[in-house]
């Protein structure tokens, strides 16, 4: 308080005083509270962090263990969670996410388009549209999936795994379950392609020469340290082409979400009280235009390329503290309710960046 509202309170009766005492006191409670439930999150994902750098391990995400992680600790100690800390947690899953989404432009720069060419430019772009397409349409008709799951898990075949999954969250209002069962099944499928793809190389699969087999690689991979792992296996001229690939495809993630944002306002929101828009107003996910600034000052080579390293960085352990918070609040029972559907169009969608990216590869590239 300052000093003027102090000298006033002690001016005042003993009853008011008592009662601003109270909700100071209250005031500063409530905040250690927030903070206790930010810093659970914040422990989660430290100690998913940590256990990825153990040498013996298996390559296995962070993002992924957080979630896994926090799964855990939500379905069997969460109980034990005093429930002030839940504002902390839930405020991961919201803006420390968000923010995550934003720094994520660091990772990239206009000149990763021009890197991989007109060839690769196209692959991404067919890549990112059949995917989100297929998926929204089987999901939906052929599965009879909720549009909500079917969006995220599309979105997250389509561009990015996880973290198109997350950004996609928010427009889309998923809920924690959904967002959590569409994380794993494209974290599972990309992990079975991340296997795959060297055996693919090696079997000769369409003729292409390594260059071309690993923008192929890149532009169909779900997860980037999948493109890394995968690539590295086949050699360091699919490493190159592959990783160049996979963030030209990340650059699609801001127009997704906006064009995204303006469609799912007027198709899937009317009557859902849920949505912000149930009209003609479009939510614009600010998140998403504050990517593409990133994304464009990072073009622009302004910041050493050590400061953009230590934003990566720091950008990795808020995604895996939004990933744990995720955890957390999700419980077995909500993922029940979900059912098998996400992973059997997960399926399909791996199935059809396979092959419909296989022969879309063969056709732009070679």
């Amino acid at each position: 308080m300052s000093a003027a509202t102090t000298e006033a309170t002690a001016a005042a009766p003993a009853h008011v005083q008592e009662k601003a005492q109270g909700l100071a006191l209250h005031r500063a409670h409530h905040n250690l509270d927030f903070l206790n439930g930010l810093w659970l999150a914040a422990s989660v994902a430290m100690a998913a962090m940590w256990i990825t750098e153990i040498p013996w391990m298996l390559p296995l995400s962070p993002l992924l263990l957080a979630l896994l992680i926090g799964a855990t600790y939500g379905n069997t100690l969460k109980g034990r969670m005093p429930g002030e800390w839940a504002e902390g947690v839930h405020y991961a899953t919201r803006q420390v996410l968000r923010t995550a989404i934003v720094l994520y432009g660091f990772r990239l720069t206009t000149s990763d388009i021009a890197a991989i060419g007109w060839g690769g430019v196209a692959l991404d772009a067919f890549v990112v549209v059949s995917t989100i397409g297929v998926g929204m349409l089987v999901g939906t008709k052929l599965l009879k999936m909720d549009p909500e799951t079917t969006a995220m898990c599309s979105a997250g075949a389509g561009i990015c795994g996880a973290a198109a999954v997350l950004a996609t969250t928010p427009i889309v209002h998923g809920g924690h379950a959904k967002t959590a069962v569409a994380v794993a099944s494209v974290v599972v499928f990309g992990t079975l392609a991340m296997l795959l793809y060297p055996l693919l190389w090696s079997s000769g699969w369409l003729g292409l020469d390594e260059h071309e087999f690993g923008v192929y690689l890149g532009a169909t991979v779900h997860e980037v340290a999948q493109v890394v792992a995968a690539s590295a296996a086949i050699g360091p001229q699919a490493s190159d082409a592959a990783v160049t690939a996979k963030m030209g495809r990340v650059l699609f993630l801001a127009p997704v979400l906006l064009l995204g944002a303006a469609l799912w306002s007027r198709v899937h929101a009317r009557g859902d009280t849920r949505y912000v828009a149930q009209n003609t107003n479009v939510p614009i996910p600010w998140f998403a235009v504050m990517f593409v600034c990133t994304m464009l000052f990072n073009s622009a080579a302004l910041l050493p390329a050590n400061v953009v390293s230590s934003i990566n960085a720091l950008d990795t352990v808020l995604l895996c503290v939004a990933m744990a918070a995720l955890g957390i609040e999700t419980t077995w029972e909500r993922i029940r309710s979900v059912g098998p559907k996400p992973f059997m169009l997960a399926g399909i969608l791996a199935v059809w960046l396979v092959v419909g990216g296989g022969l879309a590869a063969k056709l732009l590239l070679a």
